[in-house]
């Protein structure tokens, strides 16, 4: 009968590691939720485009507003392809706003250009382009 009990218990300790691998699998980077934090860049899909706002999905448990302010400041290439559906890279400005995350997506491409800048740099690569402005 104890042997019984040892075999039972073994198969009982298979099981559970085994369940701890799925569990480990299905919270896995994919699934895990990160709470956004400001300078956060998130890809985030677009829910609805309204006259003042845009709202997105950054994947987190409140929805992402891009305010009218930072649309003007797109240019108009930018906001043709802001439709519903569509995937855009917005930069987390205030993690909680009643309720919700104010995003940036004129400071998300900012960041990126920045970041791709800094890569430039550290491969010693050079960026050639036509100056249109000064500020």
């Amino acid at each position: 009968m104890k042997e019984a009990d040892h075999s039972r218990q073994r198969g009982d300790m298979a099981e559970e590691q085994n369940l701890e691998g799925i569990v480990n699998d299905w919270l896995s980077d994919d699934y895990m939720y990160t709470k956004p934090s400001r300078g956060d860049l998130r890809q985030a899909t677009i829910l609805a485009v309204r006259p003042d706002e845009i709202l997105v999905d950054i994947g987190a448990k409140s929805t992402g507003v891009v305010q009218s302010r930072d649309l003007e400041r797109l240019d108009e290439e930018t906001l043709a392809t802001l439709q519903p559906g569509a995937e855009v890279l917005v930069y987390v400005i205030k993690p909680d706003l009643d309720g919700e995350v104010l995003v940036s997506i004129n400071m998300a491409q900012s960041m990126r250009d920045w970041q791709r800048a800094e890569e430039y740099m550290a491969e010693g690569k050079t960026f050639e382009a036509e100056v249109i402005g000064v500020n």
